[in-house]
């Protein structure tokens, strides 16, 4: 009995291995090439959106579970409206995802005009 069970497992483990080779090979044959470069909107986005649900999640949490006050208290400095209520974590999000989307916009921006730079690549020395 315990030999078929060990039989039975290795098929099926076979079998997902080769469906796992099979999707990597198909994924691999459709994706883009890479170019070391970042999209600026993606990052910009990816980093807004990051950076809103942090906000967001600590008010709500300074809200709940008086967690983060002093966090809140700092950051309330800098966005207008954000405090540990409900109202003050959605002006949060949108606090968020505009200054996230800005600073990731703009790294990503510098890091690709650094990749085009010789002397960033080492070109200058």
């Amino acid at each position: 009995m315990n030999l078929l069970m060990t039989a039975s497992h290795e098929a099926i483990t076979s079998l997902f291995v080769a469906a796992v080779q099979k999707v990597v090979r198909h994924q691999l044959r459709w994706s883009a090439p890479m170019n070391n470069t970042f999209n600026p909107r993606t990052l910009g986005c990816t980093a807004g959106i990051l950076w809103g649900l942090a906000l967001f999640l600590t008010a709500l949490g300074g809200s709940f579970f008086q967690w983060g006050h002093d966090f809140i208290l700092v950051f309330s400095s800098v966005y207008i409206g954000y405090a540990p209520t409900f109202v003050g974590a959605v002006v949060g999000l949108f606090w968020g995802l505009v200054d996230g989307f800005i600073c990731g916009f703009i790294f990503a921006w510098l890091y690709n005009c650094c990749l085009k730079c010789g002397f960033c690549r080492g070109g200058g020395k």
